[in-house]
């Protein structure tokens, strides 16, 4: 749990010197939009720290490096920030610019929480949350998507299941977790296919019928998914399995090209990530006053990621023994709820040697070992033609 002096109380010595948070993010290049929505929701967070009196009376300010929307950019604007003497690392958009900036961060020793760096492949070659690799992130993880569908499967009973999954990194790293997972859980995998053309569909259903497969996991883009659903609904409708969806699938386009019909015909859950939490409707009235536009995805969490970095910051603060990580991590769960709506108000209002659990915009942002939230994942269905959260089976 996370001692709260540091936030509260008279100015030390060096109350003036500002705390200088590094914000990597594309500013420029094709991820361009996605970098100013962080930067924005990263100042409004500051904003309200400040407000309520900064770290142990220190204000908190960003410094902000464009990484030009690439891997390349993304290291040197950390190396750039790291040289000047940054206190923390909040960035950048998306798994690959996140570990470019990860691998600068902990060769340097200074923490960072990744707001969007959910893909499986992110952790790939680091070691778990310690002092050699201080990386979190505030953003749920597609590491729990296998167990998430398998778990779905199991709950549904069946002993079998096919994995039909689009090539590349996303198609072949979840279609072999999730392979993985159902092995470990008993299940039967009679194939793991991959998908080319929409002309094969037909023959993939089928041969994945063939072998009996009581379940069909697609691990695909919305435009591959909703010709599947349409191609069993249509010409495989005679032998219908219930389908079960990854995070991929969770779009407004997947349902408009799918079909309402299709959909009904077809049995089918998903998951998603369940990425706003009770305070999220009040931050997107506030990013409205204060932007005049709406919340993006993953601005949430980039707020949430700039607290917690903060609480990180001032635990350390508090007691140097203590690296910002751990900070971070004990300040995410245990200890009195902080939320972010009644951020302001506690940092003024908790007794000096209080202890915080920090439930974020996002949502309950509890941080496991790996430096990763531990969930959770929300199921769905589409009903009447709009998804709609259904409870776990």
């Amino acid at each position: 749990m996370l001692a709260f002096a540091a936030l509260t109380g008279c100015p030390g010595p060096q109350a003036s010197t500002p705390v200088t948070i590094g914000v990597v993010a594309p500013l420029s290049g094709l991820l361009a939009e996605r970098g100013s929505e962080l930067v924005d929701a990263a100042q409004l967070a500051v904003d309200i720290v400040n407000d309520a009196g900064g770290i142990g009376g220190r204000s908190v300010v960003l410094a902000v490096r464009d990484d030009a929307s690439s891997v390349e950019g993304a290291a040197a604007a950390a190396v750039a920030l790291a040289d000047l003497d940054v206190a923390g690392f909040i960035g950048s958009v998306g798994p690959p610019l996140s570990r470019a900036v990860a691998e600068v961060a902990a060769s340097r020793g200074l923490t960072l929480i990744a707001p969007s760096a959910t893909g499986l492949g992110f952790r790939t070659g680091g070691a778990a949350l310690s002092d050699a690799w201080p990386v979190l992130r505030a953003c749920t993880a597609e590491d729990l998507v296998p167990a998430g569908v398998v778990g779905m499967i199991v709950a549904d009973e069946a002993s079998s299941l096919g994995i039909i999954a689009d090539p590349g990194a996303y198609g072949e790293l979840m279609g072999a977790a999730i392979e993985d997972a159902a092995t470990a859980a008993g299940l039967s995998v009679v194939g793991r296919l991959p998908r080319s053309t929409p002309d094969d569909d037909a023959k993939l259903l089928a041969q994945l019928l063939d072998q009996a497969a009581e379940a069909i996991v697609l691990v695909v883009a919305p435009e591959a998914g909703a010709n599947l659903v349409r191609t069993m609904a249509q010409a495989l409708s005679d032998r219908v399995v219930p389908f079960y969806f990854t995070d991929s699938l969770a779009s407004e386009g997947f349902v408009a090209q799918a079909g309402n019909e299709a959909l009904s015909v077809v049995p089918h859950r998903g998951v998603l990530f369940a990425d706003q939490g009770r305070w999220y409707a009040d931050l997107e009235g506030l990013y409205a006053a204060t932007y005049g536009a709406a919340l993006r995805p993953y601005q949430a969490q980039a707020f949430d990621a700039v607290v917690l970095l903060a609480l990180g910051l001032a635990a350390h603060q508090a007691d140097a023994s203590q690296p910002v990580w751990q900070g971070v991590v004990a300040s995410s769960a245990g200890g009195a709820v902080l939320t972010a709506g009644s951020l302001g108000a506690a940092f003024g209002d908790l007794a000096a040697d209080g202890d915080v659990d920090y439930d974020g915009a996002s949502g309950a942002l509890d941080i496991d070992g790996q430096g990763d939230v531990t969930g959770p994942l929300a199921h769905w269905q589409v009903v009447d033609g709009l998804i709609t959260p259904v409870s776990p089976p």
